[in-house]
């Protein structure tokens, strides 16, 4: 129940909306391993925490590889861990799964132990929520029809889950959709670029047109275009939002996706989302207060 009233929280107002818009905030790739000390350039879990807490968000959505290595319970428990920072604002989370999480069991049972009720049904990894007038899509992009392993995959998607989402998103005919989890299918670091086992993904929300996908996994801020799942910029495509920047380390870009339209691997920080009725704005913001990229798009 309580993440119900949680969900239906009303956010800071915003012009033209009947009621305060809901704000989201988004991170993943954050938590060192417990002890392991902080860094300019790693372990800034504390500083996004902080950055979160200072704006008080509706809901807070975790992308993956939330606590290194193992994403064992100890570790999200330990010195300086997700729970030592983000976990001030635990029942607000709503997570993604990341591979890390499968790094010490199958099942990735110390993530859905930490966060309980949390992270949707247990060992599935997938489940959807409202939030102010958009629907929002939590999906598991590490597992397969067979097996979940530690490997970085090349994002993977079950035929249950397909079938789940085409249901889901048949039920719930809101304007606006948004949509998050750990593997990205575009990025402008090259080993990373076109994680083909995503694309379904991509065609169904396509299909069904909705509007935002978030991500991690690169451990940088990157910004697309409105485009297709073949790259191509469409007016009525998925704008795609990296953002791996929640506190383990920088990933440097060493290409550059035609429809990147802002990107920053120097920074740690998180993306919040005011949702509107029929569109969203979107500000990141670094550790230091400064936010660096901010927009405004109207829902589909």
């Amino acid at each position: 129940m309580r993440a119900i009233v949680l969900v239906s929280m009303l956010a800071a107002a915003a012009p033209g909306d009947a009621v305060a818009a809901p704000v989201l905030a988004a991170a993943g790739d954050v938590a060192c391993e417990p002890g392991r000390p902080s860094t300019p350039v790693e372990c800034q879990q504390g500083a996004t925490a902080a950055e979160i807490e200072r704006a008080r968000p509706t809901v807070v959505a975790a992308l993956g590889d939330s606590q290194y290595a193992e994403g064992t319970l100890g570790e999200f428990s330990g010195p300086g861990s997700f729970d030592q920072t983000w976990g001030a604002f635990k029942s607000r989370i709503r997570p993604a799964l990341g591979n890390h999480e499968y790094g010490s069991s199958p099942t990735a049972a110390g993530y859905f132990e930490y966060f309980g009720a949390g992270a949707g049904p247990a060992g599935r990894g997938y489940y959807s929520y409202n939030l102010g007038a958009w629907h929002v899509i939590v999906l598991n992009s590490s597992c397969t029809d067979t097996e979940c392993s530690d490997r970085d995959l090349d994002g993977s998607t079950t035929s249950r889950q397909l079938s789940w989402l085409r249901s889901d998103l048949a039920h719930h005919r809101a304007r606006c959709v948004l949509a998050y989890w750990h593997h990205p299918l575009f990025s402008s670091v090259r080993m990373l670029n076109d994680e083909t086992g995503i694309r379904p993904l991509w065609d169904v929300l396509l299909a069904a047109k909705a509007d935002v996908v978030l991500n991690g996994h690169a451990h940088n801020y990157e910004r697309f275009a409105a485009q297709n799942a073949a790259g191509a910029p469409r007016r009525t495509g998925l704008r795609e939002f990296v953002v791996g920047t929640g506190g383990r380390s920088h990933l440097a870009f060493d290409s550059k996706v035609h429809t990147s339209r802002f990107r920053d691997d120097k920074d740690f920080g998180v993306l919040f989302l005011t949702l509107h009725r029929s569109s969203y704005d979107w500000k990141f913001r670094t550790v230091n207060g400064k936010v660096v990229d901010r927009g405004s798009a109207r829902c589909h």
